[in-house]
């Protein structure tokens, strides 16, 4: 799933944030909450983090095929600074964010995917617990792909539904 913070113009044609849009196809979801804005502005920069490191590895595997060693320890330094850049985000978000289950995650307009990780356990949106080897999944698709899948003892997502 992917989303964008939604703006309008205000009467001095200034944009403001209004919601946040699921880019994947649904309408937008009108956020009034300045506070729950932030928050988002907040997860949305540390996702950028996140791809930025993806998609540096992606390059410095790419250029050690060719061989160029040098550019590939550049690009090899600068997933590791996004990576670091990643991880204090979501701290800061942490500790912003105290009282929160978990990070804001995009209001319900489509069906709610949960982080499926490599061993089988699946994750609500914002567990500490996900790593970026997750894949993001519905429950239906949890159930029908990975039959052996169990729900993470920390942030508790609903049980899947067998089909007797």
């Amino acid at each position: 799933m992917h989303t964008a913070i939604q703006y309008k113009p205000d009467e001095n044609g200034k944009f403001i944030p209004v919601g946040i849009v699921d880019t994947t196809g649904a309408d937008p979801v009108p956020i009034d909450d300045p506070a729950a804005l932030r928050q988002l502005a907040y997860i949305a920069e540390a996702d950028v983090f996140r791809d930025q490191a993806v998609s540096y590895d992606a390059e410095a595997k790419a250029l050690a095929e060719e061989g160029d060693e040098q550019a590939a320890h550049t690009a090899t330094a600068k997933a590791v600074q996004a990576r670091a850049n990643y991880i204090a985000k979501k701290r800061e978000i942490r500790e912003r964010y105290p009282d929160a289950a978990a990070p804001m995650a995009v209001p319900e307009a489509a069906p709610e995917q949960y982080a499926v990780m490599p061993t089988g356990t699946y994750h609500r949106p914002g567990c500490s617990s996900i790593t970026d080897a997750a894949e993001l999944m519905t429950l239906d698709e949890i159930a029908a792909g990975i039959p052996d899948a169990r729900p993470c003892g920390r942030c508790n997502p609903p049980e899947l539904r067998k089909e007797a």
